[in-house]
This record gives C-alpha cells, sequence and structure tokens, in this order.
C-alpha cells in the first residue's frame, strides 16, 4: 500500500499489503511537528477564550489524534442532541462522552497528552 502525508503530499515507504497499490494517507514528521505547534498554540489561545473553539479546529484536532496512533483507528466526531462525542469506527465505539466544543477540545489534548506520555515510556 502506498502511504502518503496528508498534508504535504510526500510519498513515504509502502506498508503491507505490498500487493495494494492504493494509497493511504497518515503525517510526515516535519508536517507534525507544524501542526503540533500549531496546535500548542491554538490550544493555549483557546484555554483563555474556550467559546473560541470551532469545528475547524476540532477536526485538526482528530487528524492530529489519527496519525498519534498505532492501530490505524479510524476517529470520527459525532453530534447528538447538540453535544458532540468521539467515536471510533473500528469497532463503532464511543471513545468520549457526549461534550461542549470546548469540553470535547480539552478532552482530546488529554488524551493526546496520555498519548505522549505513553510514548515516552516506551
Amino acid at each position: 500500500m502506498q502511504v502518503q502525508c496528508a498534508w504535504c503530499k510526500l510519498r513515504m515507504p509502502d506498508k503491507e499489503p505490498l500487493a495494494d497499490r492504493s494509497v493511504s494517507h497518515t503525517i510526515c514528521k516535519s508536517c507534525a511537528v507544524e501542526v503540533k505547534a500549531s496546535v500548542s498554540h491554538r490550544r493555549e489561545d483557546l484555554q483563555s477564550n474556550p467559546e473560541r473553539v470551532t469545528m475547524e479546529g476540532l477536526w485538526a484536532l482528530v487528524r492530529l489524534l489519527k496519525s498519534e496512533t498505532e492501530y490505524n483507528i479510524d476517529f470520527d466526531l459525532e453530534s447528538v442532541n447538540g453535544r458532540l462525542r468521539l467515536v471510533s469506527h473500528k469497532g463503532s465505539r464511543d471513545v468520549s462522552p457526549r461534550l461542549s466544543k470546548s469540553e470535547l477540545h480539552q478532552w482530546i489534548h488529554a488524551f493526546l497528552d496520555g498519548i505522549q506520555v505513553g510514548k515516552a515510556l516506551r
């Protein structure tokens, strides 16, 4: 399977199954650094102004979350009665409780922080 960065379109090493020539998207290291820096800056801004959390910003976090997990989990956002939750289509499971935009923003950041701690402990 061909692999390319969804942000800059950089072609990366192929992955199994090699006979499958479809394209799988990920994020390259340089784009991940840029996205993380952008997200960190926005996180500081949004913590002081929670009303500024946008759906676009939440989707950016979901894309970052997808790039940080090792198991190709297809995360998605679902709106139920005006509240949002993070779901996984791998097993169709709820990942987060139903939250407001600003609460979900903070929840996803905490989830990302946990992933980073886990990687550091390996």
